[in-house]
């Protein structure tokens, strides 16, 4: 026998409505357990479908009680008795239970078990006898779920019997030994009246015992035939009682008599009938909500998942906007920092422009300069030529003077010297001058190019500058564009997230859904119809 362990006194109590209802096969493996056993027995579905139904087997119970149960259903009776379970965490429940084979085709395929509250009184018997049974205590016995008395206190038992054939045939022998009593004191009577032997005295007493003895004949025959006709259409009504408790709406019943006890036989027909349509309604109904259920279930799966999809890409995007966002920005602050480099590069540009332009003056001023320059030289040039000119006729004078001309000879040697000294130096400086007016026109011509490219330079800073400056608020304006990209991204992130929820309950919805009406088909498969 398998002992579960461990237990402890922590005692569950049913409520009158808890009705404990579980089916197993042949071998006692569970195959369907309602809501009320999952409930009070602590378990979960998952662990008492294909469990052994022993698993809420409780130490306390006696290995007699659970022999006796074997015994009635394996001869295709009702089991009803009192029984101490063990819940998963230890501790215990009382239930009155009643077991019921379960018939296919006139062959047990099963056996269905309904439970329900035992009365604080019933529970102190049963826990008594239990204990006596368990500590080896013979006086006590289970026959059929009832606990009764062995030995010499089986009289006891009697007080116990609930069979109404029992008290039909013992109220009958009871009226029988009333008469037989009676009668008996009623001849004593008669020989105590008989002083003298009358004839009509003994002719009475022999009529008085016959008449006795027929009347209590005739007074337990009728007990037994009234049984016989009370007591079959009952069982009857009692057995397919039970084969409706236990879910089998398959049984056909035949009313055989005309009387109270055929309409009440006619009455559980009707009422197998009707359950047995409602039964087949409701197995239909059932299977079509469970398909159903089944479909929207996982179509909110689906949904659920695409939605989960959806919102992880919106937050992606959401992201990548941000990104965008902090980028665009930052080409913003970045524009706007050119813009302002380019218009003090334009401003700098211009003074640059200007500043060329007054090198092209001046240098066209130090041209003009060289070439008065020149022409000073050139007459430094005629006037050292014409003063050569004069100390030669000077000196051709002073030879015709004789000695007298001699010192002016002299000094006009002189004077012809430094003609020619100044004109040697006039000729070097006219050729310095020549260069150097060849590099102030090349100056001047590569001043007039600068001036023109700085020109080109200014113009060109001043349309980066415009540029930069477009480049700038068109920044601005995408900067603000996006941001409220970003915004109705981020706004339809929590949409979608908020979506993502409602279709996460609305899946855990269905999937209860879905599971109840599993359990509905469960629980409306018990009945056969």
């Amino acid at each position: 026998m398998r002992k579960n362990l461990p237990v402890t006194q922590a005692e569950t109590a049913l409520n009158p409505t808890d009705y404990l209802i579980s089916r197993t096969d042949l071998k006692g493996r569970i195959v369907f357990a309602n809501p009320a056993f999952v409930r009070i027995s602590g378990y979960s579905q998952e662990e008492l479908v294909g469990a052994p139904h022993n698993l809420v087997r409780h130490p306390d119970m006696p290995e007699a009680a659970f022999a006796d149960l074997w015994a009635t259903l394996q001869a295709g009776k009702p089991w009803r008795g009192f029984v101490k379970n063990r819940r998963k965490d230890g501790g215990f429940y009382w239930v009155l239970a009643n077991v019921t084979p379960v018939f296919q085709n006139n062959a047990v395929v099963g056996y269905t078990s309904v439970r329900s509250m035992a009365t604080p009184a019933q529970i102190a018997r049963a826990q008594r006898a239990y204990t006596a049974i368990n500590e080896g205590d013979t006086s006590y016995t289970v026959r059929a779920g009832r606990i009764l008395r062995t030995g010499w206190r089986r009289a006891a038992n009697l007080l116990q019997l609930e069979s109404l054939r029992f008290k039909v045939i013992g109220l009958q022998t009871l009226i029988a030994s009333a008469i037989l009593i009676g009668t008996l004191w009623a001849h004593i009577a008669l020989e105590a009246a008989d002083l003298h032997g009358a004839a009509w005295l003994v002719f009475s007493r022999d009529w008085l015992w016959l008449t006795g003895v027929g009347c209590a004949g005739l007074a337990t025959m009728s007990g037994v035939l009234l049984a016989r006709t009370l007591i079959r259409p009952l069982e009857e009504a009692a057995m397919l009682a039970t084969r409706l408790a236990a879910g089998d709406l398959t049984t056909v019943v035949e009313a055989r008599s005309h009387d109270e006890l055929g309409e009440v036989m006619r009455a559980m027909a009707t009422m197998r009938a009707s359950l047995s349509s409602i039964v087949r309604d409701i197995q239909d109904g059932a299977a079509s909500v469970a398909h159903s259920t089944l479909q929207i279930s996982a179509g909110n799966h689906d949904l659920s998942a695409r939605t989960e999809q959806q919102a992880a890409a919106l937050e992606e995007t959401a992201s990548s906007m941000e990104e965008l966002t902090s980028m665009v920005s930052q080409n913003a602050d970045h524009a706007r920092a050119a813009s302002a480099l380019a218009e003090e590069a334009s401003t700098i540009a211009a003074d640059g422009g200007q500043v060329v332009q007054r090198v092209v003056h001046t240098m066209d001023a130090i041209r003009a300069d060289s070439q008065r320059v020149t022409e000073i030289i050139a007459t430094i040039e005629s006037i050292a030529f014409q003063t050569n000119i004069l100390a030669l006729n000077a000196a051709v004078e002073a030879a015709r003077a004789g000695e007298e001309g001699r010192g002016f000879a002299v000094v006009a040697g002189e004077v012809r010297s430094l003609a020619q000294r100044s004109a040697q130096a006039a000729a070097q400086s006219k050729e310095i001058i020549r260069a150097s007016d060849q590099s102030v026109r090349d100056g001047v011509d590569l001043v007039h190019k600068a001036g023109a490219t700085m020109t080109q330079i200014v113009q060109s800073v001043q349309t980066v500058t415009q540029l930069m400056s477009e480049i700038s608020a068109s920044s601005r304006e995408q900067s603000s564009g996006i941001a409220q990209i970003n915004a109705s991204v981020s706004q339809l992130d929590g949409v979608t997230q908020q979506n993502a929820t409602l279709v996460e309950e609305a899946a855990a919805a269905t999937s209860v859904l879905a599971r109840q009406s599993e359990d509905l088909k469960h629980a409306i498969a018990v009945f056969r119809a």
